[in-house]
Formats: structure tokens, C-alpha cells, sequence
């Protein structure tokens, strides 16, 4: 459907083929058809863009190793503090 506004009629078709990535002011949406799981993974494994909507969000500069966390953690309940004052980079793995 490409850079047009789309009806959902329009896209559960286009969806009934393979997954579809809608766009709307920097967020994204997939539809896919919701009955076969495997296939499902199989059709966005085949999913180019899909795959490069994958590659755009690994490629973020918001994350913080678990063990950065625990030592942070660690200082603060050290220090009798209830929580972290950490403010977040950005958005990481599993954010949304």
C-alpha cells in the first residue's frame, strides 16, 4: 500500500497474503494473519521489511547491560535509597 492512507478492509487482504508494517508520524504497526504460528514466524523471518524494522531498532544507543543495573542497584540500596535516579537512554530491547 505503500506511502497511502489505508482502510483496514484494505489491509486484512494485503494481510491475508503476509505480514504487513503500517507507519504513522515515527510509529509502527504489524498485521499479520493470526492463525498458524509457525508460519507466522516463518513469514516474518521472509519479511524484508520487517527484517530492516527489526535492524533500525537493534541499531538504538539506549542499552544498558544487566550487570551495569545490578551494580547500580546494588549502590543504591547500599547507600539506603529506595530506587535508581537513572534516567533512561532510550528505548531498548522489549520497550515500548
Amino acid at each position: 500500500m505503500s506511502a497511502r492512507k489505508a482502510d483496514l478492509a484494505g489491509v486484512l487482504r494485503l494481510a491475508e497474503k503476509g505480514p504487513v508494517l503500517l507507519t504513522d508520524d515515527g510509529r509502527e504497526f504489524l498485521v499479520s494473519k493470526a492463525d498458524d504460528f509457525a508460519a507466522e514466524i516463518e513469514a516474518l523471518r521472509q519479511s524484508i521489511p520487517f527484517q530492516a524494522f527489526l535492524d533500525k531498532r537493534l541499531c538504538g544507543t539506549g542499552w544498558t547491560s544487566l550487570a551495569e543495573i545490578e551494580k547500580e542497584i546494588a549502590a543504591d540500596l547500599a547507600k539506603g535509597k529506595k530506587g535508581s535516579r537513572r534516567k533512561a537512554k532510550g528505548k531498548g530491547k522489549g520497550e515500548r
